[in-house]
């Protein structure tokens, strides 16, 4: 446990059938790593990295007064009792349930072997950026104090990102 609270984005992802209920029920069990403060809208987008179904992706605000490490494991744990399938030796983007990725750590760099924050491939997915800005337009990365414009502008992913009109419930 940290001493404060802490507000952290994730990124929550699905491209099995019925992604949206996929989605709304992993932020239904959210609340078990931190309190949901606010919820995205729903983007659709292409596969990114392989031949698959599109994806729905949405991101989360969360206040939670347990460390990265802590969140991290909590998101893994939750993202198996949702059905995903991890496979070290098997292909690294495919298919799945839902997928929970820690974007930001308020202002903080996290660099460890098993985490990186914010999250190393943020600014080569506008998937991920386009949700990011709506829930904290004003964000800054904690290195170069680039803004989230910034980071589009020079975005090198060219997939149509799409905010479609199914919205996802915020646990109360």
């Amino acid at each position: 446990m940290q001493e404060t609270k802490v507000q952290t984005v994730v990124l929550m992802g699905s491209n099995a059938p019925d992604a949206q209920h996929w989605l709304q029920r992993a932020l239904d069990q959210l609340p078990a790593v931190g309190e949901v403060l606010s919820v995205s809208g729903v983007y659709a987008s292409p596969a990114w990295g392989f031949d698959g179904p599109d994806f729905r992706n949405a991101a989360v605000i969360l206040l939670t007064d347990q460390s990265p490490q802590e969140v991290l494991r909590g998101l893994l744990a939750l993202e198996a009792q949702l059905g995903r399938i991890r496979n070290a030796q098997g292909p690294r983007y495919t298919s799945r349930t839902i997928d929970l990725d820690l974007l930001t750590w308020a202002d903080a760099v996290v660099d460890a072997p098993d985490l990186q924050i914010p999250h190393p491939r943020l600014a080569d997915r506008r998937f991920a950026l386009l949700p990011l800005q709506e829930l904290v337009p004003n964000w800054l990365t904690p290195v170069g104090r680039e803004s989230i414009g910034t980071l589009l502008e020079r975005c090198v992913d060219n997939n149509c990102v799409t905010l479609i009109p199914e919205k996802l419930i915020r646990p109360t």
